[in-house]
């Protein structure tokens, strides 16, 4: 959900899809927001069509950028198609009173910052690159059998699951005082005939539990087979088109638990990623080709994922393996007004670009000590992520010196750009990002625990 953010100023540069899209998100709020563009006409069509304020010219002309940043901005967000020109742009803006710029790159160079920190260098605060995103929100739907919800945090370093306990499972008939959990996972919460609760020590895990773990990638397979036999067979997924959202995707998905085919009918794009992806069996084919399908058993597929560059193409290949008898199929859709229509269609799962490239600007437009990000039961359990203040009365303490509440739990720190599942020796620092699962409508007191110098 967009978080209507008050008496900000915003600069937005770049008129594209990104661009726009976030343009006419914030277009109703009490925003102040100005788009700067190149292109006369992107910027005629936003006059007409949306109520803010543009500029015509380059975002890296330094007068062009005074006009659009006047005395000063909240944000600036660079989405042009040009890598560089976004953060040259945002370097800029830092030297123009800009408090907080964020850069849109799509350059696995710039987003990892191989070889150096451009980020830091550039005094870029903060870098989105929507084709990972998205692909981060397919591999979240896909990657875990017996998952009732996951949430995925820290760039691939931590994940939430929520899972149902199997009848077999090591954990039934433990206490979790004494259920060996993997170093730097926990269990945070459980639901259980309709009740949901943070479970304490001596909770005694029940078959059909849903249980919600946080982990680090690498360790929480293992916990994971603690509450659930999962099948040993590796699951069978296709993905439709060479896209750079298909590569992020192939990467995200481990190879001791995936078969992975990604089909590119381009020759020359299919060798680069049979180069570069030497895990996932690449072939130089197009599915909706009736003979490829039936021969490649495509409707055979635990998931099919169509993230080819055309829309249409990638619906009728969804619901082509739909009728075939693929499991679940999920599409990719550059047009977010097509979302509703998809899933009326039989596609389980539509994602698209700009909207999570819209929901990582949320991120740095809310300011507030406290937000409440997701929820594991309406009105029960809620997902907050929590800043933490100098006042703190928590500060200095180890998480085992902290009473132990029963109604929150911290799942996640972090920290100076890593992300970790704390431990009981842990200490929280100032300056630190949390995210806790708590009971529904404790806002004011978790906002005091970790925040205590925050007036409201």
């Amino acid at each position: 959900t967009w978080i209507d953010c008050m008496s900000k100023r915003i600069v937005i540069c770049g008129a594209g899809e990104v661009g726009t899209h976030i343009a006419e998100l914030l277009a109703g709020t009490d925003n102040s927001v100005t788009v700067i563009d190149v292109s006369p006409d992107r910027i005629a069509w936003l006059d007409d069509a949306v109520d803010i304020s543009t500029v015509t010219g380059s975002c890296t002309n330094a007068e062009i950028l005074r006009v659009a940043i006047g005395d000063g901005a909240d944000l600036l967000v660079a989405c042009t198609n040009q890598d560089e020109v976004n953060l040259l742009t945002c370097a800029l803006a830092k030297h123009l009173n800009v408090k907080r710029t964020v850069a849109r790159v799509e350059h696995r160079v710039f987003f990892e910052s191989v070889g150096l920190d451009y980020a830091k260098c550039l005094g870029v605060d903060g870098m989105i690159c929507p084709d990972y995103s998205t692909a981060q929100a397919i591999s979240r739907l896909i990657r875990n059998p017996g998952a009732v919800a996951i949430e995925d945090f820290g760039q691939e370093a931590v994940e939430m699951q929520e899972l149902n306990v199997s009848p077999d499972a090591p954990a039934v008939g433990q206490t979790l005082q004494l259920l060996k959990m993997p170093p730097r996972t926990l269990l945070a919460a459980v639901r259980r005939e309709g009740e949901a609760f943070v479970p304490s020590a001596a909770t005694v895990i029940q078959a059909g539990d849903n249980v919600v773990l946080v982990g680090h990638s690498d360790s929480l397979s293992a916990a994971r087979r603690l509450f659930y036999e999962a099948e040993e067979t590796p699951r069978q997924i296709v993905i439709m088109g060479g896209s750079p959202i298909a590569v992020w995707l192939c990467r995200r998905l481990p190879r001791r638990r995936f078969r992975v085919r990604l089909f590119e009918p381009d020759r020359a794009r299919a060798a680069e990623l049979g180069d570069k992806l030497d895990w996932v069996t690449v072939i130089q084919a197009d599915v909706l080709d009736p003979a490829v399908f039936e021969e490649e058993k495509i409707g055979q597929a635990d998931v099919l994922v169509a993230c080819g560059d055309d829309d249409e193409q990638n619906m009728l290949t969804c619901v082509w393996a739909r009728n075939k008898g693929a499991r679940t199929v999920i599409a990719v859709s550059g047009r977010s007004d097509y979302l509703t229509l998809l899933a009326q269609i039989g596609i389980d799962y539509a994602i698209s670009p700009r909207n999570e490239a819209a929901e990582e600007i949320d991120n740095f437009l809310d300011h507030s000590p406290l937000q409440c990000i997701s929820t594991l039961a309406d009105g029960v359990l809620d997902v907050y992520r929590a800043r933490v203040g100098p006042g703190s009365e928590l500060l200095g303490k180890s998480l085992a010196e902290t009473e132990r509440s029963s109604e929150w739990i911290i799942t996640l720190v972090r920290r100076d750009g890593s992300t970790f599942v704390p431990e009981a020796n842990d200490v929280l620092a100032p300056g630190d990002t949390l995210v806790v699962v708590g009971s529904h409508g404790m806002e004011d007191r978790l906002e005091s625990l970790f925040d205590s110098d925050h007036e409201s």
